[in-house]
């Protein structure tokens, strides 16, 4: 285990140091972007582009599909079946591409005189609308070769790329001063250039490394088209059913609440985004090794790292969140200026719902490897769209726009306990040694954060300086790390991962 440790932190390390950069530009770039559009249309710029989020995500799906193939093939040792793979999902993307543009479209010239936008903002609504889906169909075509990179586990490149991707779009926040009206659609359209830009440099480093992968050849095993269509449609249940709970809270809070409201959703979002991309990494370095591993057979060490990154995720999400809700007057102050109604709350409510998404991935892991997807995409399904009903019914009750979230963090709790019941009779998941491993040291952990954090929150003062509240947040940050470290990892397991980042140094 000593050299498969190595490698993930190798890969990790990489993604951290394209994170750091990322996060720091890309929160540069939200405060200057909610300056120079304003709260309406960076309002507009969220509610629409989330629009395009339920086709989007299909991305995700069919990128997660092509890589677990590989992966399976890889721990089976048959690399001559990797092209074939490649290319049907190569052909299914092209289509795709072309197809789920055109049906964004249509789906957001239908949507947009349903939503509570200004008469003002109207035309750049459709404005926005086609340039982030041409953003999204420029995306899908090359998703397979983003499956090549991530699979053979180019984490180098890819983390080079995404820095890369963070400096254009800081660049285009500030060529706004240029712009003197339709701002955000002149926005929307410079994404879709910077989309462009990196998305060629996906295509030239695979060419370039990975050429016989990517060669274009005719798909001798034709079986893989059916295999990666009946995959990613029923994996695609889960995927769209969360896409569609993100559109659904967010257009029941704009109909409720209107664009302020939706503002302060947007930016909690933000918030979550940086902090889960930290998650991301996490995922994506453990994911293709995961996969290989249950493809060659090497279940104990599967489990193994399954049940690592169920804790990492939740560390990273509650020390990050613990942290982020505690102090967020202060951080919003300095970050944002003046800080939009309703901001606070739902960026102190939105890491609950994170902690309890922490598990949702590596859950995954055990369903998706063994190809019995099914279960678990139903239970995903049911509970998000249920969701949206409640949070409708709540608001419709007059509730505070807050139960929104409440709702979300509710469905996803049952998601985790039933997801994880149900994985035990179908794939043999180890449930009670994951609960007494991962759940029981996470009830813990979150006892002692929820003690922390009440104690903390009613002393924080929001009038001291940068440097005080930077020396205040460190200390904190310190202090609930080592603690909530202690509480969820073993002592074999600290001493392993910090083993390896010696190594490495």
């Amino acid at each position: 285990m000593a050299g498969l440790y190595r490698s993930l932190v190798k890969n990790t390390l990489l993604l951290y140091i394209r994170t750091v950069f990322s996060l720091c530009l890309q929160l540069i770039a939200v405060r200057f972007l909610l300056k120079y559009l304003g709260s309406e249309d960076y309002g507009l710029y969220g509610l629409v582009g989330s629009i395009v989020v339920v086709v989007e995500s299909l991305k995700t799906i069919l990128s997660g599909s092509i890589q677990r193939f590989i992966n399976i093939e890889l721990g089976r040792g048959n690399n001559d079946k990797v092209r074939d793979i490649f290319n049907a999902g190569r052909k299914i993307h092209i289509y795709l591409g072309i197809v789920l543009t055109l049906l964004t479209i249509v789906i957001g010239v239908v949507a947009i005189p349903f939503l509570k936008i200004p008469v003002h903002l109207q035309t750049q609504a459709y404005f926005v609308l086609i340039f982030t889906a041409a953003n999204m169909g420029i995306g899908m075509i090359i998703v397979p070769y983003d499956a090549v990179i991530i699979a053979f586990e180019h984490f180098n490149a890819f983390a080079l790329i995404s820095v890369l991707n963070s400096f254009l779009k800081l660049g285009i926040v500030f060529l706004l001063l240029l712009i003197p009206i339709w701002r955000v659609s002149v926005y929307a359209g410079l994404l879709l250039i910077v989309t462009l830009i990196t998305r060629l440099l996906n295509y030239w480093f695979c060419n370039l490394k990975l050429k016989e992968v990517v060669r274009i050849s005719p798909v001798l095993d034709k079986q893989y088209y059916r295999k990666l269509l009946k995959f990613t449609g029923l994996q695609s249940l889960g995927v769209i059913s969360g896409s569609v709970q993100g559109i659904g809270i967010n257009f029941l809070l704009n109909i409720f609440g209107g664009l302020v409201v939706n503002t302060a959703r947007t930016i909690a979002y933000q918030v979550l985004a940086a902090v889960n991309i930290l998650v991301w990494n996490i995922n994506i370095g453990f994911g293709p090794r995961c996969v290989t591993l249950w493809g060659a057979g090497h279940y104990d060490e599967f489990y193994k790292l399954m049940f690592l990154q169920s804790k990492i995720c939740f560390v990273i999400n509650a020390i990050m969140g613990c942290m982020i809700a505690t102090f967020a007057v202060p951080i919003l102050k300095i970050w944002l200026g003046d800080i939009p109604e309703y901001t606070v709350e739902f960026v102190q409510v939105i890491f609950i719902y994170a902690a309890l998404k922490s598990f949702h991935d590596a859950l995954d892991l055990p369903y998706k490897s063994s190809g019995i997807i099914k279960p678990f995409q139903i239970i995903i399904t049911v509970f998000n769209l249920l969701s949206i009903i409640v949070a409708w019914i709540l608001l419709r009750m007059d509730f505070p726009y807050i139960v929104a979230f409440l709702s979300m963090i509710i469905c996803e709790f049952c998601i985790v306990v039933i997801a994880s019941i149900t994985a035990k009779y179908v794939v043999d998941f180890p449930l009670k040694r994951y609960s007494m491993q991962v759940f029981l040291r996470t009830i813990l952990a979150v006892i002692f954060l929820f003690i922390l954090f009440k104690y903390t929150y009613s002393r924080v003062n929001e009038e001291e300086s940068v440097l005080e509240l930077l020396i205040h947040i460190s200390l904190f940050v310190i202090f609930e790390t080592v603690c909530v470290l202690l509480i969820m990892f073993k002592f074999a397991e600290l001493r392993n991962i910090l083993h390896s980042i010696k190594i490495r140094k």
